[in-house]
């Protein structure tokens, strides 16, 4: 059984600069620049967020940057645009941007091509433009500034993971949403840094757990019969991988598997609705019951919801 995936070979495991820098010094900078995206909290959530001892170092310099922010309007957003630099990134010339849709050489607007978009609890999202189809660059904070050896180990590891999960759900009815792997000059401070690419989600898209309940999903069905075919799908071959393997796709993270709602001129004998995996997170079930019980019990709960809901839907 294959087990590579419970963590990477880390060359710089020994270097203990090497992991500040990578853990605490640019993971706090990526905090302040992305701290204008939680720009619409109130002051006391902030003040919360800076005392609160459970919040996470990340959560709580973006915090402590949102309080200046109110105290003196606008110096989040200058401080973020100080720190994120998009004329580093090679896209413009590489084969696979251009692919899809960068022009060859065309470096005089290269800067304002890319925007932040997102950050989730491991990456930082920025929305590239193309000309034909915006792609999103997902950046992995805990890669940023590893030697060369350790980005070839990471990017190595991620894209596993991202096969693992094809072999897993490829064939079947459901989206896996494409994605390449690579090492670049990150847009914090050209930081070296393994990326991400996807095309760009343009359309509705919800949790599939956090955004319906199961009669939710039953309703839907009667609505929508082709949505039936890619849940039994999904819930199949996650549960046999549970027990054939005693591991999992990440099913806990926000919008890592979503619906996505087709344009009524593009549904198909698929449906309206088209399940779709966005993240390739996979849990080792045995070692997250002993290093994460919550969250391994948070896996478990979803997983016996996912058996619920194949036996309605088989009924």
């Amino acid at each position: 059984m294959n087990r590579t995936m419970t963590g990477p070979l880390d060359p710089d495991q020994g270097s203990l600069s090497g992991k500040i820098r990578s853990q605490f010094f640019y993971k706090a900078l990526d905090s302040v620049a992305t701290a204008p995206l939680r720009a619409d909290q109130r002051l006391t959530d902030r003040f919360w967020k800076l005392l609160n001892p459970r919040s996470s170092n990340y959560d709580r310099v973006a915090a402590a940057v949102n309080v200046f922010d109110g105290l003196a309007p606008g110096v989040a957003g200058r401080w973020s645009r100080r720190l994120l630099d998009y004329g580093q990134l090679p896209l413009a010339t590489a084969p696979l941007a251009t692919a899809a849709g960068f022009r060859n050489g065309a470096q005089s607007d290269r800067s304002r091509r890319g925007e932040l978009h997102a950050y989730g609890s491991g990456a930082t999202l920025f929305l590239l433009q193309g000309t034909r189809r915006a792609l999103i660059l997902k950046v992995y904070r805990r890669t940023l500034g590893r030697s060369s050896a350790g980005l070839i180990s990471l990017a190595r590891y991620f894209r596993q993971k991202y096969t693992t999960v094809c072999s897993w759900y490829g064939g079947g009815p459901i989206n896996i949403l494409p994605s390449w792997y690579f090492i670049l000059n990150a847009p914090l401070l050209a930081t070296p840094a393994v990326g991400m690419l996807q095309p760009y989600i343009d359309v509705e898209m919800k949790d599939l757990f956090l955004d319906f309940s199961t009669s939710q999903l039953l309703g839907m069905l009667e609505e929508d019969p082709g949505l039936a075919a890619q849940l039994r799908f999904f819930s199949k071959q996650s549960l046999a991988v549970a027990e054939r393997e005693g591991r999992c796709l990440d099913i806990v993270g926000r919008d890592n598997v979503t619906l996505l709602r087709t344009p009524v001129s593009e549904a198909t004998a698929s449906g309206e609705h088209v399940l779709t995996i966005l993240d390739y997170g996979v849990f080792d079930l045995a070692e997250k019951r002993v290093a994460a019980p919550k969250a391994y019990d948070h896996v478990m709960w979803r997983l016996n919801r996912l058996e619920n809901l194949l036996k309605e839907i088989d009924m």
